[in-house]
């Protein structure tokens, strides 16, 4: 058996060469090494011209060694620059570390050069200080941020390791024991500062991702594992995202029976609920129509099915009451896992396991969404109000920061305007608690609404452009609001009609005054008969008919462009007008004034026009004008 081992071996070694086509020919080698390409597919063919070489190396002359030695350590380069590319860096770093690495080689060579300034940074990001000839400062501040850490760490001060923990990070980002310990300090703060905090739930996935890639080959198959099934975890109730770790799990171990559970239990959520974004996203929120979603299809599922969603966890330890409750307790069990063991990875630091029944579970993300959708399901289908109304103040709650929650409190009492700041962040993050809480001040407050109020909201519908929204719940909030801003308009429109009123009321006192003091008595030679186009004995209702058509034929808007000389003669011709009505239109102003023009009374000698009513003709009959602001009256 030996013998025939020996003999294929011996058969391959002759055989390598003619396969390579290459005969020990400097310029042969050159042209294959040429033709390699910096790719995954190309690193066998790198390997086995590395090891053509050095084969020739022993056999051929001291002539052509040095371009030999260039040639391996270039190939040699660049196979640890494809290995870096493909994330086995620990492959890289031993490809480098052949460089050069010989007795009696060229430590000046470029490829040589470069290969271990590639060295020195793998060897920092890895903290694989043996050896390190880079910066001294980068070791001294590792060593000093390590102890650091370790101290805080046997203080329980995690928050404060935490910080450390991400400046040792920034010198060796691939540092495995350093990654542990991180893993460790944020699953903690998680405990301590509540599961609803993302970012650390986003920190605590990049760690554990950074040890599957950086340290895949020399972590064993568990690790691998129950990695990826914390990912999971995090990935599908923190962060409520898709667990994309699942996939991976299952193609290490299509058996696993966490992973497997995990990703039934994920596909069958995927089929009941909606899909993330008609509830998160405020585009597709906004256009959002009947019919895209089942509303009674999800409620019936989750509080009238009594077939439970997954298979049922011990009777003894629970009792099924319906799937919102086992959907609860399956995710509760899930994030438990978390802390019931250590990572299967030891540090120096030996942490202590964390009571998983201390946990406040309830507000992850993912309780959010679920607790949002049934909000939203209440004015989508109000049929199912009955089981899903009280999840809207439950969301809200949740979902709210302190000071938005206390602002919208304040805003539903008083209906004073939510500030732009609460508007746009809550609409970015849950569209449907946006509109829910504007519906509950509307209804709060339907006729006693802050003018601040209409004019926030109408600047918010326009500022997130939902003029065109589909969302019936939406464009409910947008029609009341248009409502309510219509008739803010046409109460300032009368504001400043009583206010033009007041004010022509009171030009038209003083001009009266001025006339009692500077003026002669009525000239009794003017025929206000005459000038609105009546007889002597013309009734009061003849009177005010030729009036109004005089008016509305001099009215200023009818007469087009004119001229300055133009508007004074219409200004004149309107005064004549008004005049000839005030005194005709009053039965006793009219006998004063024929008993005047037949010589045989003076009872206009204080002026025709002293006791005109302005305001009285404004409320009466309306002003005379059309109520043109912009009309000015000449007395």
């Amino acid at each position: 058996m030996m013998y025939y081992l020996l003999c294929v071996s011996l058969f391959i070694a002759v055989l390598l060469r003619p396969c390579l086509g290459v005969n020990c020919d400097l310029k042969e080698f050159q042209t294959l090494a040429g033709d390699l390409r910096l790719d995954a597919t190309s690193l066998p063919r790198y390997e086995q011209l590395i090891s053509q070489i050095r084969h020739c190396q022993k056999e051929d002359s001291v002539d052509s060694a040095s371009e030999l030695e260039s040639l391996i350590n270039k190939l040699s380069y660049n196979a640890g620059l494809i290995h870096l590319t493909v994330g086995q860096d620990y492959k890289a770093m031993k490809m480098f570390e052949t460089i050069g690495s010989e007795s009696g080689s060229n430590k000046d060579d470029a490829y040589a050069i470069l290969a271990d300034k590639r060295l020195q940074t793998l060897h920092a990001q890895f903290g694989e200080w043996t050896g390190f000839k880079g910066d001294k400062d980068k070791l001294v501040s590792f060593l000093v941020l390590n102890n650091t850490i370790f101290e805080k760490l046997q203080m329980m001060d995690f928050t404060s390791a935490g910080t450390e923990l991400g400046h040792l990070l920034e010198i060796s980002p691939y540092h495995l024991e350093t990654l542990v310990i991180n893993v460790n300090v944020l699953l903690r703060e998680l405990a301590n500062d509540g599961m609803d905090n993302i970012s650390l739930g986003y920190d605590l996935v990049h760690s554990i991702e950074t040890i599957l890639e950086k340290h895949r080959s020399i972590l064993t198959l568990k690790q691998r594992l129950t990695l990826h099934y914390y990912a999971s975890v995090v990935q599908l109730f923190i962060l409520n995202m898709e667990p994309t770790h699942l996939r991976k799990c299952l193609n290490i171990d299509m058996d696993n029976p966490l992973c497997k559970r995990l990703t039934l239990f994920s596909s069958k959520m995927n089929k009941i609920n909606p899909k993330r974004k008609n509830i998160l996203d405020p585009q597709t929120y906004s256009q959002l129509t009947d019919g895209m979603i089942d509303w009674n299809h999800i409620v019936e599922f989750y509080f009238v099915d009594k077939k439970p969603c997954i298979k049922m966890p011990d009777p003894t330890e629970y009792n099924f009451e319906n799937n919102y409750q086992l959907v609860k307790y399956f995710a509760e069990e899930s994030l438990k896992s978390l802390f019931e063991q250590e990572l299967p990875m030891a540090s120096r630091f030996n942490f202590n396991v964390i009571d998983p029944n201390t946990l406040n579970i309830a507000t992850t993300e993912y309780f959010k969404f679920i607790d949002t959708m049934f909000c939203q399901a209440t004015v989508e289908n109000p049929a199912t109000k009955s089981k899903t109304a009280s999840f809207c103040s439950k969301a809200i709650k949740e979902c709210l920061t302190s000071t938005q929650l206390s602002e919208f409190k304040s805003s539903l009492r008083t209906g004073e305007p939510l500030s732009d700041e609460t508007l746009k962040k809550t609409w970015e993050t849950y569209p449907h608690l946006t509109m829910h809480m504007i519906n509950q001040i509307l209804r709060k407050h339907p006729k006693r609404l802050s003018n601040n109020m209409i004019e926030s909201l109408s600047k918010f519908f326009n500022g997130e452009h939902l003029q065109d929204a589909k969302n019936k719940f939406v464009k409910k909030q947008i029609d009341i609001i248009h409502r309510l801003m219509e008739r803010h308009k046409q109460q300032q429109y009368q504001q400043q009609q009583q206010q033009q009123q007041r004010f022509y009321q009171q030009q038209y006192q003083q001009q009266q005054r001025q006339q009692q003091q500077q003026q002669p008595p009525m000239a009794s030679n003017k025929d206000y008969y005459k000038i609105l186009d009546v007889s002597k004995d013309a009734g009061a209702k003849d009177i005010r008919k030729s009036y109004l058509n005089l008016t509305k034929k001099f009215h200023p808007d009818k007469q087009g462009q004119l001229s300055e000389k133009e508007q004074k003669k219409i200004q004149e011709k309107m005064s004549e007008i008004n005049e000839a009505y005030e005194v005709l239109s009053d039965e006793t102003k009219r006998n004063e004034y024929d008993l005047n023009r037949s010589g045989n009374h003076n009872g206009m000698a204080n002026g025709g026009a002293q006791n005109f009513d302005f305001g009285r003709m404004f409320q009466q009959q309306g002003f005379p004008f059309g109520g043109n602001p912009h009309f000015k009256m000449n007395f």
